[in-house]
């Protein structure tokens, strides 16, 4: 394995794994290279040879060999085994993971290590649990078939991560799918590729099959590229923005992959006037500023009711100003860490500057912090225009946009006018109303009288342009799996035509009504089988019986069929449809038998009679016998009553019980 010692700024020397980790080995890659950079100096940590397509290739071929080899072989609670295996070698690092990320991506070295290690290690246990439970369905049809479902995996499953959480993310994608069956390639992203490749050594110590995870570091626009179009990966998980998760749709149609997309968000936070100000204050801070504010479900939009406007403005800034402690990832009590890149520095500064040409107005922040590192301070504004920059777009950073409203009805409107729909907040005393606006809001995940807390048995994912599909829970499983149908049947043969149409003989009750309803027809049931018969004809061949008035008295089928089809009726015709329908629906086992009137574009009548039950019709009893078809008669045309009726011919007998 090649590594490389890092010494970390709290002062942890480590071996960090370096290249592709393909097959249970780490090998070279041979695409560009691109460095990882500590977000709280700008310095380079470490020069990363990314992938190429050529790499990515190689890493679906040893995932493919492992899905279609031993890892298929494996049940579930050997699986779940290696899950629970990779969750206590995440326990036992977790100080050195939660280190690696907060030099990698800026974060605070607290929160990393109390929150994101916490969350991955749990998460990878929760999922252990499930590996043997996912479970399908038997559907009952009838005595002679077992029907039931089971669920398999997809296969292989590309798992693009983001940057702001990146082993937390990681294990909220590849802990759920190798539960289910599937094997992974994981893209770290590129600006904090770190914990990811060191992941690679963890599965290595746990001893997962080769190929069953698979880590390939590179470029978006490269790695990313080649992983979402390659034909061989059934499924691209990815957490990223709004643009990027469109052309991951776009690359991803090569071969209609399934997709799961968690995007951006422009959530709203809605205040109460009889909502507990400090509560709605301290929660509304966390939910724009955590993580610097680099979170997709960050609130940047807050929403306070005109009565208690002015009293929560003040508490908020003061809060804000009062809690906030800016500085390296690795001081105590720091909890406001730089932006993860230089690039993301810059987009938020932009927002910012934007933000003022449109005439909002600045509260507290607005700048960013002097010497060296990306640093912005928390820039609270009000006075936007809901149609300003801020308002409505995306930022991604510490800055959060204060607006007023007067009833429950405005505030609904505006937090819905928006193309994201990932989260809402809403703070309320009034237990009724938190229900009623949480239902109300286009988002997928709602907190009432908090923001942001989420946990791994709760769905995350959005509506709207925020995404497709859910996360964590048993919503995750269904990302990962697919639904099988089986139907067996036992004991029966495949009947010939002849047996099949034997079979459909014994058969029905069908009525005739008038337009309103009135039965004015006879029941009758075959006795003597026919080669061929007819019924549900616009009046009955019956024995010469005469019925209805002024109906025509019929002294053989050739008659009823001469009738409805003139000098069309050729019995050879009749016998090749007798056989198409006995076919069609020899295998049924119920019937929903319609009359359709003289007028071919009347209302049709439906008679559904229970096995073995008598019913009584003018006086008369009758019996229905065993049914074995079901005949769903909607014919349109002469020619239609041909394709849809069979045929009865000479040696019909009112039959009585």
């Amino acid at each position: 394995m090649s590594t490389t010692t890092i010494t970390l700024p709290n002062g942890v020397k480590y071996e960090q794994p370096v290249g592709l980790f393909i097959n249970n080995e780490f090998r070279h890659a041979t695409g560009d290279e691109f460095d990882s950079v500590d977000p709280s100096t700008g310095k380079t940590v470490l020069s990363v040879k990314g992938a190429c397509a050529s790499d990515v290739d190689a890493a679906v071929d040893a995932a493919r060999k492992a899905y279609e080899g031993p890892w298929s072989g494996l049940t579930p609670v050997e699986r779940g085994d290696f899950l629970r295996q990779l969750s206590s070698l995440i326990d036992r690092d977790r100080k050195l993971i939660a280190a690696i990320d907060a030099y990698d991506c800026g974060k605070p070295y607290s929160v990393a290590l109390e929150a994101d290690l916490d969350e991955s290690y749990n998460v990878f246990k929760y999922y252990a649990g499930w590996a043997d439970k996912i479970y399908g369905d038997t559907i009952d049809t009838s005595p002679a078939k077992l029907a039931y479902t089971v669920q398999e995996p997809l296969g292989v499953c590309g798992q693009i991560i983001p940057w702001n959480f990146p082993f937390m993310m990681l294990a909220w994608k590849v802990a759920p799918a190798l539960a289910c069956g599937n094997v992974v390639i994981v893209k770290p992203a590129e600006q904090t590729p770190l914990s990811a490749m060191y992941f690679g050594k963890l599965v290595q110590e746990a001893g997962l099959p080769a190929g069953v995870v698979n880590i390939v570091p590179g470029l978006g626009g490269v790695a990313g590229k080649a992983l979402a179009e390659h034909l061989k990966v059934d499924k691209i998980a990815f957490t990223g923005s709004t643009n990027t998760g469109r052309s991951i749709m776009r690359a991803a149609a090569t071969n209609l992959k399934n997709i799961t997309l968690e995007c951006g968000g422009k959530n709203p936070l809605i205040v109460f006037e009889d909502a507990n100000l400090e509560q709605a204050v301290k929660w509304a801070h966390a939910g724009i500023m955590d993580n610097s504010g680099q979170v997709c479900t960050s609130t940047s939009r807050i929403y306070v009711q005109e009565k208690v406007y002015d009293d929560f403005v003040k508490a908020f800034v003061g809060f804000t100003k009062k809690s906030t402690a800016i500085g390296s990832p690795f001081k105590e009590h720091v909890n406001h860490g730089p932006q993860v890149s230089k690039n993301q520095f810059d987009h938020i500064l932009s927002y910012i500057e934007a933000g003022r040409r449109e005439g909002a107005k600045i509260l507290c922040g607005g700048v960013k912090v002097e010497g060296e590192g990306y640093y912005i301070e928390p820039t609270i504004f009000v006075e936007a225009s809901e149609s300003a920059s801020i308002s409505r777009e995306e930022i991604f950073g510490p800055v959060v946009v204060l607006t007023k409203f007067a009833t429950e009805a405005e505030v609904v409107a505006k937090a819905n006018d928006t193309s994201y729909g990932l989260a809402a907040a809403l703070f309320t005393e009034k237990i009724s109303r938190g229900h009623r606006v949480a239902r109300k809001l286009h988002a997928g995940m709602v907190w009432i009288n908090s923001s942001g807390d989420s946990h791994f048995g709760i769905p995350f994912g959005g509506y709207k342009s925020s995404g497709i599909g859910r996360e964590l829970g048993r919503y995750a499983l269904d990302a990962y799996t697919q639904t099988k149908a089986i139907h067996a049947t036992a004991s029966t043969p495949c009947l010939s035509s002849g047996e099949a149409y034997n079979i459909a003989l014994r058969w029905l009750q069908i009525f005739q009504t008038d337009a309103k309803g009135v039965g004015t027809g006879s029941a009758i049931i075959p006795s003597t089988l026919a080669k061929n018969f007819t019924v549900g004809l616009p009046a009955y061949y019956d024995e010469g019986a005469s019925f209805g008035d002024p109906s025509p008295v019929y002294k053989s089928s050739d008659d009823v069929l001469q009738s409805v089809t003139g000098s069309g009726y050729s019995g050879a015709l009749v016998t090749n449809v007798t056989y198409s329908i006995v076919e069609a629906f020899s295998s049924c086992d119920t019937a929903v038998l319609r009359w359709q009137s003289d007028s071919l574009s009347a209302k049709a009548t439906n008679v559904t009679v229970p096995v073995g039950t008598s019913i009584s019709y003018r006086g008369t009893d009758y019996l229905r016998v065993d049914l074995e078809t079901r005949l769903i008669y909607n014919a349109t045309s002469s020619s239609d009553l041909l394709n849809y009726y069979i045929q009865l011919k000479d040696n019909v007998i009112k039959a009585r019980v």
